[in-house]
């Protein structure tokens, strides 16, 4: 297996933009490649797995999408057989995102290799390549906490939320980015009523959430009222609350308060208020670096078990490659042996056994 990878990491956007497939130019890609193939297309990469020669796949891609190979060949990083596989383990598994370790990722290549299996487009190599690196994401999501340690600020604040138990979440400036990204952590928890502020008339941005109740900026103090934890991501210059304000409008209800702006959006003396709690954006950067720490640790596991799931890969192939000799080892006795090879330390002993078998059988 071979594979071409354009990602974020060497294209800027106008050149993803440029390269960027719709379905209809999916299908008819795959009609013009010959032999197996796999089409993985995010917002952030496109890569092909491809057997056809490199040089081939580099050609007709740029073919197809009427681009010169030679102005490309910047942005391609390219891999070969274990090499290949290898990269992709790494990005099925979140390895090679922009968040180390997602989990979206996961999903993208199996719904990728799903359809191209559909369209007949792969075979014994490719199925057992993707299906086991498959079983591989699996084996690291459960044996480390790649995915589970959240570095993103907004899923962290997210958890704050969970852990102090909110039924009603007030986010003001819920249409900025921070502001929906963490709208959105919070809305992957059922039974959350979720109040958002813009001061925009309307948002349409989360029209399609029906537990998420919109008002003006304006009203934000009697919100504040109704919630259990209040979220503040706005661009505001000025306070959005203040501690003198806020006395006028809360009663004895325990409330956090997180303010996720630069500079703050919150006056931070509104923590001396009774039942009051106070978290801010240096809380949360302060604990994603902590967790980025976990993560680079929990990387070097799944660096060993990715290695070590390719070198199993590499040697179910190659047994594969044996099969036709069989019954000639079958008649010498040595079937089983040749079957135990799987257990051996790696791939490259076990090639180098087979091999051997293999001229042996087949002069004798």
């Amino acid at each position: 297996m071979n594979c071409i990878s354009i990602t974020y990491k060497k294209a800027p956007l106008e050149i993803r933009n440029r390269i960027a497939f719709d379905q209809s130019e999916i299908e008819s890609f795959y009609t013009q490649i010959d032999g197996q193939c796999v089409l993985l297309l995010t917002c952030n990469r496109l890569e092909i797995y491809f057997e056809i020669p490199m040089e081939a796949m580099e050609e007709q891609f740029c073919q197809f999408k009427g681009l010169n190979r030679d102005d490309m060949m910047p942005y391609f990083a390219t891999y070969t057989k274990a090499g290949a596989i290898r990269h992709l383990a790494r990005v099925a598994c979140g390895m090679d995102s922009m968040v180390l370790g997602e989990d979206e990722i996961y999903r993208q290549v199996k719904e990728a290799y799903e359809q191209a299996r559909t369209l007949k487009k792969t075979s014994y190599t490719f199925n057992t390549i993707f299906q086991m690196v498959m079983k591989t994401v699996k084996q690291i999501k459960t044996q480390t906490g790649l995915s589970s340690t959240s570095v993103s600020v907004g899923t962290l604040a997210a958890h704050a939320v969970f852990d102090f138990g909110a039924k009603t979440v007030l986010i003001i400036g819920i249409s900025g980015k921070i502001g929906s990204i963490t709208a959105k952590n919070i809305l992957a928890k059922p039974h959350i009523h979720l109040i958002g502020t813009t001061r925009q008339h309307h948002s349409d941005l989360f029209a399609t959430y029906p537990q998420v109740q919109m008002e003006p900026y304006q009203q934000r103090y009697t919100l504040v009222q109704q919630a259990d934890v209040i979220i503040s991501a706005t661009a505001s210059p000025h306070y959005t609350i203040t501690k003198t304000e806020l006395t006028k409008w809360i009663d004895e209800k325990p409330r956090l308060f997180i303010d996720l702006a630069v500079p703050n959006d919150m006056d931070p003396h509104l923590q001396e208020l009774p039942h009051c709690s106070y978290l801010n954006i240096d809380h949360f950067q302060q604990l994603a670096k902590t967790n980025n720490k976990k993560k680079q640790g929990y990387a070097q596991r799944a660096e060993v078990v990715i290695d070590q799931r390719v070198s199993d890969i590499l040697k179910e192939l190659r047994m594969h490659d044996v099969i036709a000799d069989l019954p000639q080892m079958k008649e010498k006795g040595i079937e089983s042996f040749v079957y135990s090879l799987r257990k051996t330390d790696s791939y490259e002993q076990m090639d180098a056994i087979v091999s051997w078998l293999e001229k042996w059988v087949n002069n004798a």
